[in-house]
């Protein structure tokens, strides 16, 4: 996975971290939290744009101030002293005010396409009467309300997507262009009418759904723009695929002969578009081709293959407690883990609540557990099969004070949370209690 280090941004001091295919962050407020799900959700972001642009030269300061400082709010987090370093896959990134250098990583020519989305807490903004034609800066928010009018259109036809046990499911009413919610006895009502804790957990379930599963299953439509986009990216992989000596050696031929690059790029993509309209239509146009063009042809659908479509999602979720009982704090837990392929995509969680902790190491516990008896484990728990998790892909960590708790996770040896923690945030409550129970006989 990634190693991320953050100095002096915001409330966090300094942290280093190897971030784990699922990373859970919890705290009080203005502990840092979700300065590390934004910084980690623009690194993701910034994988994926290097990606699409199979290059690293247009990232600059002026770059990071649009999409991490307005973007995500962060302006006055940035000092004289501010710094933070990503290692991905693809890119390494390295932050300093006086410096930014963007590195392409051996994996960058394997790396594949992501599908990217941060969550923020404030999701409740949906139900908000005329929230759409509201005029709001281009930040996050702007941002998760524009990939939302996307993503509610694909559950717009059925089936209704349930809302875990809440009696409600989920559907998008084209004709009036409003979210909707069916309830147990047949009435519907908008979302806006919901309570707040529908409000918020409706839209993280629905995009986790589209995340993780719908698509997966489904082909997106994609704009003129995009798939001219994905056209060039794959060429630009091709190319350089055929001059592995030479790291940007589109973008070297694109600055000192930009006809010749327009040209190529234009062939290729003719070819690209013929192929994908032919696909569709389940014909074969390399029939009759001589066999150095189906060489060719097969080398760039390979590489087409890799680069047409999302292969992993990476999510960050904030507070996914927000307005919920505890008991459904739980049970949310349990369906973002059943949803989340933890071979395929990443997760990032920043979490005020304990019971969210309590039940992502009832999942590590049941993947411990089942090794002695599976079937029994899924007779006697709550706990979806799929949401069991291996502890090796589990990272907790507990900011405080501007950094990590102690400079390490709150796991023990063996991966599970450590008793002592759940003591700890107990202790408090619990000394109180036995003070106060004395005086109540």
């Amino acid at each position: 996975m990634a190693h991320l280090s953050i100095e002096n941004i915001g409330p966090i001091k300094k942290i280093d971290l190897e971030l784990n295919r699922i990373n859970i962050f919890i705290g009080p407020q203005s502990s840092g939290k979700s300065t590390v799900a934004k910084i980690v959700s623009f690194c993701q972001w910034l994988e994926k744009d290097c990606i699409l642009n199979q290059s690293v030269s247009h990232v600059d300061k002026e770059y990071v101030t649009r999409h991490l400082w307005e973007y995500h709010n962060m302006s006055s987090f940035f000092h004289e002293d501010s710094a933070f370093q990503y290692v991905g896959k693809g890119i390494e990134i390295s932050y300093s005010p006086n410096k930014i250098d963007v590195k392409k990583t051996p994996g960058f020519r394997d790396m594949l396409l992501s599908k990217n989305m941060y969550l923020p807490s404030e999701r409740n903004v949906l139900a908000i009467p005329g929230i759409y034609t509201t005029k709001l800066p281009d930040n996050y928010l702007h941002g998760f309300i524009d990939d939302w009018i996307i993503i509610r259109e694909k559950y717009s036809s059925g089936p209704d997507l349930r809302i875990l046990d809440l009696k409600e499911s989920y559907f998008f009413n084209s004709k009036n262009n409003s979210d909707m919610l069916l309830l147990d006895n047949g009435r519907r009502i908008p979302l806006s009418e919901g309570s707040s804790g529908l409000q918020s957990v409706t839209p993280l379930c629905v995009c986790i759904d589209y995340l993780t599963d719908w698509i997966y299953f489904h082909k997106e439509d994609t704009s003129a723009y995009d798939r001219k986009r994905y056209n060039e990216a794959v060429i630009a992989r091709y190319i350089a695929n055929q001059v592995p000596e030479e790291e940007d050696f589109l973008e070297n031929i694109r600055k000192s002969n930009p006809e010749r690059v327009s040209a190529l790029v234009q062939k290729l993509s003719g070819i690209l578009d013929r192929m994908h309209t032919l696909q569709s239509r389940e014909s074969d146009f390399i029939t009759g081709e001589s066999q150095e063009f189906k060489d060719f042809f097969e080398e760039l659908s390979l590489v087409e293959k890799n680069l047409n479509r999302p292969s992993f999602s990476n999510l960050v979720v904030e507070e996914p407690e927000k307005n919920l009982f505890p008991d459904t704090q739980i049970k949310l837990l349990y369906y973002i883990l059943s949803k989340v392929n933890s071979e395929r995509d990443s997760l990032i969680i920043t979490t005020h609540s304990p019971y969210i902790l309590y039940a992502v190491n009832n999942c590590m516990l049941a993947s411990m557990a089942h090794k002695e008896n599976e079937k029994e484990i899924e007779e006697l728990t709550n706990i979806p099969k799929e949401a069991w998790i291996d502890t090796d892909k589990v990272s907790v960590w507990e900011l405080d004070n501007g950094s990590v708790r102690e400079d390490s996770t709150i796991q023990d040896e063996k991966g599970l949370i450590r008793d002592n923690y759940f003591d700890r945030i107990m202790h408090n409550v619990m000394a109180d209690f036995h003070i106060l129970i004395d005086y109540s006989r």
